[in-house]
């Protein structure tokens, strides 16, 4: 099937089930359908005549044409429309007129809509096969993007900083430089040293995990740079710390203010509670949940901005999972029923901004104590949600949400994939098995963690001149495998399902071209029978036994990696730039739509992985949501959808941004606390 037709077929199911209501949708070039094929009466399009001359034209069986926002609103019903250009055609003044018509039609009596159009085609479509549409219903292409406003409507930026008025606040000190562990002491097997749980330890833990690393300045603005990266520096996730007996914190539920570096006290639970959710957590231990804001990436980025939030879901995960290491603790994510997370975290109460509510996305049990393997977590999940839902509908709740936007676009294929892909049962976390691979790779470096995970930034440009050793390269591939029993992927309860597809520009004894790094349980044979059957799969000799990395053809692909990835030089200007490929279509069969979250959590897992690893060998990252998702796959070959690429990342020498200043993290929190993680440091 053509591009063309897979749209048209797309629209056609589109219209199908959402007769009555107004949809915004596009068919590619040209206008060859006839729409009564799809039963389509009403239809408010736009049409070039000349280069940048456009006119609304309106056709409604038995009445004139409409041919302006008053007409329409005489004539009153609903509409469909359809954009007759794709998007990238479009001046952004055009973008700025209809989007200016379609609030007005929200805003008027009569009209319904649903803007954009909708990805459901009535009660037929089960949650994995809306998961699948909405994927495609994103992807960028060549000629066009995934719908969006097509200008930044600035006036509506959302606050970067979710704050709840009136909430009692716990300060928290700033202790991160008191931090001893190495980097390489992120990678161990058995941790260095272990800290405690106090007030000081989970300062440390969000203070790097969440927490503020630098400031830059662009133009007039001043805006912060955080130890977690997020798409467009927007940071959709809000952290939340549920404890019960730490000394120093309130027993109850907790929202981190990364900004002001401060736990915000939602809920405080009685005192035979705070004992009973103490019992029923695994021993010394503290609950992270984490939350999306989708309205965050969807205010700049449209409809594809659900997958950007669930990428920084990963990103979070891993920033909070290496945090925890440099305390010499454990992190694994938990499942719990979606609608308790929601209740917990008390998100479903009233102050939330239509279209600023946080959605829950998951929690993660930390504890100085090994909590990777399924069975020590396993029979606590029950108590835990029980002892839970009855304290935090018993506690006393503070606070109000403050509004971040004045106002919002709706975007319904956001709402309906996040509603198909939530997890509405208690569901025992997938034991992901032992590995057989040796100790991660630990170069000879003294070089502090906390120095590593505070300068991770997302260069802006590469120089396209410096390599990469082949030592370094491998380091950078040995520790971005699968290990159950290291951080960060023992942080997650499931099997891996991401592999690499790769680009590689300049790595010291590695012929330019494309290679394959396997990670995944995916059985090799079946990755390499959905790909070109012209590919090599030779190792290269330099190669460490362990790492199932392989060369599948030679030459010179810096400019087909900048052209998939947006167009953007810097994948081509790097030492090597990837697109993480999950094994898509098997995920969403084997454990339901929620799965399409979780590869998204683990792309973005391995994404914090390699900003941190490109940082330890002295050059710079950075990952890429814009990349034409086709034109990735046709490089390798991949045609059935089975596999599809979810997130692209490069690194390479960077050039100096000079929008950084030279400012301290928490400069701005004049005469806050400064402390040690140690408890018997004086």
């Amino acid at each position: 099937m053509s591009e063309f037709q897979r749209h048209a077929e797309g629209n056609r199911q589109q219209v199908a089930g959402d007769v009555g209501d107004l949809c915004v949708m596009r068919i590619g070039h040209g206008n060859p359908l006839q729409w009564e094929r799809f039963g389509v009466n009403h239809i408010l399009t736009w049409q070039s005549r000349k280069p940048h001359a456009f006119d609304l034209i309106g056709c409604k069986a038995g009445r004139a044409a409409i041919t302006s926002v008053r007409q329409a609103k005489e004539v009153g019903g609903g509409f469909h429309f359809v954009s007759r250009t794709a998007p990238p055609a479009l001046p952004d003044s055009l973008h700025y007129v209809l989007h200016k018509f379609l609030r007005f039609v929200l805003e008027n009596p009569g009209f319904r809509c649903k803007l954009f159009g909708s990805i459901q085609t009535g009660s037929t479509m089960t949650a994995v096969e809306q998961a699948a549409a909405y994927h495609e219903h994103t992807k960028h292409y060549l000629d066009r993007f995934a719908d969006y406003l097509g200008h930044f409507d600035w006036d509506n930026r959302p606050d970067p900083f979710r704050n709840y008025d009136e909430a009692p606040r716990i300060l928290l000190p700033i202790v991160a430089e008191s931090a001893t562990a190495t980097y390489n002491d992120l990678y161990a097997t058995e941790p260095t040293r272990q800290y405690p749980i106090t007030l000081e330890t989970i300062a440390c833990l969000f203070e790097l995990g969440l927490g503020l690393a630098a400031w830059k300045k662009w133009g007039e603005h001043i805006g912060a740079v955080r130890c977690d990266p997020s798409s467009g520096n927007l940071h959709p996730t809000e952290g939340y710390l549920i404890a019960a007996d730490t000394s120093g914190i309130t027993a109850g539920v907790h929202h981190y203010h990364s900004h002001d570096h401060c736990l915000e006290t939602r809920c405080t639970f009685t005192d035979a509670d705070a004992a009973a959710v103490a019992s029923a957590l695994p021993a010394d231990s503290v609950l992270v949940g984490m939350t999306s804001i989708y309205w965050r990436e969807s205010w700049k980025y449209g409809v594809r901005a659900f997958r950007y939030c669930q990428l920084d879901m990963g990103h979070v995960i891993g920033s909070l999972r290496y945090a925890a290491a440099v305390l010499g603790w454990h992190c694994r994510m938990i499942s719990f029923e979606s609608a308790r997370l929601v209740g917990w975290l008390g998100l479903d109460r009233e102050g939330f901004v239509t279209g600023e509510e946080e959605h829950v996305e998951g929690f993660m049990v930390v504890t100085p104590n090994p909590v990777w393997r399924t069975n020590d977590l396993a029979p606590h999940v029950s108590g835990i949600s029980d002892t839970l839902s009855a304290a935090t509908g018993k506690g006393e709740w503070h606070g109000q949400p403050r509004q971040l936007s004045p106002e919002h676009h709706p975007w319904p294929p956001i709402d309906e994939v996040a509603a198909a892909s939530t997890l509405d049962t208690v569901e025992s976390p997938d034991d992901p098995g032992k590995d057989t691979l040796p100790p991660p790779a630990t170069p000879p470096t003294t070089i502090g963690a906390t120095k590593i995970i505070r300068q991770r930034r997302s260069s802006i440009d590469l120089n396209g001149e410096t390599r990469l050793s082949a030592d370094a390269f491998y380091v950078i591939m040995d520790r971005s495998l699968h290990r159950t029993n290291v951080a960060p992927f023992d942080s997650l309860c499931w099997a891996p399902t991401c592999d690499f597809i790769m680009f590689v520009h300049r790595v010291d004894d590695l012929t330019s071209g494309l290679y394959f790094l396997h990670r995944s349980t995916v059985a090799l044979e079946d990755l390499q029978a959905a790909m070109k059957p012209s590919f090599t799969w030779e190792k290269p000799a330099n190669a460490p036994t362990h790492i199932g990395f392989y060369h599948l053809a030679s030459g010179d692909y810096r400019e087909q990696s900048q052209i998939v990835s947006c167009r953007q030089e810097i994948a081509g200007d790097g030492a090597f730039s990837l697109g993480i490929l999950a094994d898509f279509r098997a995920s969403l069969e084997s454990f339901g739509a929620n799965a399409y979250r979780r590869m998204h959590w683990e792309a973005g897992l391995i994404g914090q992985l390699l900003y941190l690893e490109a940082e330890a060998a002295g050059i710079r990252g950075t990952g890429m949501g814009c990349f034409f998702d086709e034109p990735v796959h046709e490089i390798f070959g991949l045609s059935s959808g089975a596999y599809q690429s979810i997130y692209h990342f490069t690194m390479g020498g960077p050039c100096e941004d000079d929008r950084i200043l030279d400012r301290a993290p928490y400069d701005h929190l004049k005469g806050r606390a400064y402390a040690s993680i140690d408890p018997n440091a004086a």
